[in-house]
């Protein structure tokens, strides 16, 4: 992986990579979960595939915050986070096969880690 740094500073350049770095873990995550429901040949549940798509959705919110920063945003997203995963607690009660629910529970760990690179590259942006 190469950050080429054009002007930015060395810690607007750690935090870019750390993003970058995060994005491929969730990446690596999705992967985990298709092979392991690959593997056992069983689909995840409609609930679990309902919570998927709203992590899906969620990443597709950060996705547009990072090119259009705005703090309700990023408070919304937080609140969305804290809701998922309630959601990925409860099911995992409920729930006989856990294992995509462990991989969707370390994606919105990924995603809420993020949130705090995506703070400190505005902030240190408009500073």
């Amino acid at each position: 992986m190469l950050i080429k740094k054009n002007g930015k500073g060395v810690k607007q350049t750690a935090f870019l990579y750390h993003l970058i770095k995060e994005i491929e873990n969730i990446g690596d995550e999705y992967k985990f979960m298709s092979n392991y429901c690959c593997k056992k040949k069983t689909f995840p549940s409609k609930r679990i595939i309902n919570l998927h798509e709203d992590i899906n959705k969620l990443l597709s919110d950060m996705h547009h915050l990072f090119y259009k920063f705005e703090n309700k945003s990023i408070t919304e997203i937080e609140l969305k986070i804290s809701e998922l995963k309630q959601k990925v607690k409860e099911l995992f009660k409920s729930n006989k096969d856990n294992m995509p629910l462990y991989h969707l529970g370390n994606i919105l760990r990924r995603l809420e880690t993020m949130i705090g690179s995506y703070f400190s590259l505005r902030v240190d942006h408009n500073a």
